[in-house]
């Protein structure tokens, strides 16, 4: 059997109605949401069933369809900018309930995953700097921009609303390609604000982690925990199409802080044979040195961003030498370590190094 492609992808009908949810509440169209998603070709109907499946990329094409019907290029911005009481969904009230960021990230992960099988969602630390990431398949992100940016607009202001108080991002990061207009991307963000990087994330302050949260209640936390283990034991299998190489990806980003990531590591952490390792990740069209490659280029934008000298940086990802990490920083973003690091700090747009250099 052919693996699913990318725009196959399906996802709880629970993300669905938040979506409209969300963008009735907004008011930012002068239509009924559940219209779109009709024009769309999603089944409004079968919506009332929470373990019912939606193609992820309707729901992308609902935030776009909203975005060419409003006029506003920065729609996915403005919702979840606007997002609010009204409209927090079950696992937002699960996650602001908990005393801290970090316990809420650590009870609830391997619960929510099976909700976003589309993606990646991972929380790194690095020295004082704190990474929330949403990786979707590189190829899928430019269809998927209103929406991606409407998630991180909603996790800054659900993290606001817990911590009870406007705190500042360090950087904010988006897969997809630049737009024409950044100005509400820097008005919402308030930090620098990049594009085409592998993965959506928001860098923040780690003590950000630890900060109580003004929301947290442990009775609320029972009750909606029982409730979303319910729900997840009854949800049918996902559909994401490469599901494997995305748990080894994870395991890689763990393994490299102790510095195993050869193939023998990696198979047994997974507790698999090396030989399925290697055919499984053939099977969905990649390897692992490809997948080590993207873990360390991933990594290496957090570690840069510590304060960490780039001669750590480059041991810390696997590398011999500084030489080595700087040749291959330069493959993956165009500009040496030192000059990345440089503009990351001031804050302005990097020169892509010479071809012939």
């Amino acid at each position: 059997m052919r693996p699913a492609q990318p725009s196959e992808a399906t996802v709880p009908s629970l993300r669905a109605q938040f979506l409209i949810r969300e963008l009735d509440a907004a008011r930012v169209i002068d239509v009924a949401a559940s219209d779109l998603c009709r024009t769309v070709g999603i089944d409004v109907g079968q919506l009332a069933d929470p373990l019912a499946r939606v193609p992820v990329r309707l729901l992308a094409k609902v935030y776009d369809l909203a975005a060419a019907r409003s006029g506003d290029d920065a729609l996915g911005l403005h919702v979840g900018e606007r997002t609010g009481p009204g409209v927090v969904d079950l696992v937002d009230y699960a996650f602001i309930s908990r005393p801290t960021l970090a316990k809420a990230y650590d009870d609830l992960h391997a619960l929510v995953a099976p909700l976003y099988p589309e993606a990646e969602v991972s929380l790194t630390v690095t020295g004082e700097v704190a990474v929330f990431g949403y990786r979707i398949d590189p190829s899928e992100a430019a269809h998927h921009r209103h929406r991606c940016e409407a998630l991180l607009a909603s996790v800054f202001k659900l993290a606001e609303r817990g911590l009870g108080t406007r705190k500042p991002l360090l950087r904010v990061a988006f897969q997809h390609p630049r737009p024409p207009d950044v100005t509400e991307h820097e008005r919402i963000f308030a930090a620098p604000v990049q594009f085409d990087r592998p993965a959506n994330e928001l860098a923040f302050d780690a003590r950000w982690l630890s900060a109580p949260l003004a929301t947290a209640d442990a009775n609320l936390c029972a009750v909606l925990d029982r409730h979303l283990r319910d729900l997840v034991t009854r949800m049918p299998p996902s559909q994401n199409y490469k599901r494997f190489s995305y748990d080894v990806r994870r395991r890689l980003a763990q393994l490299f802080r102790s510095g195993a990531i050869g193939l023998p590591a990696v198979a047994k952490s997974l507790g698999v044979s090396e030989r399925t390792l290697q055919r499984r990740l053939q099977e969905e069209g990649t390897s692992l040195q490809e997948l080590v490659d993207e873990v360390r280029s991933e990594l290496s934008v957090s570690l840069l961003d510590s304060d960490l000298s780039l001669t750590d940086v480059a041991d810390r990802l696997g590398y011999a030498s500084l030489g080595a990490f700087s040749r291959a920083f330069r493959r993956w973003r165009g500009v040496s370590p030192a000059a990345h690091r440089k503009t990351v700090r001031i804050g302005t747009p990097p020169r892509p190094a010479r071809t012939d250099a």
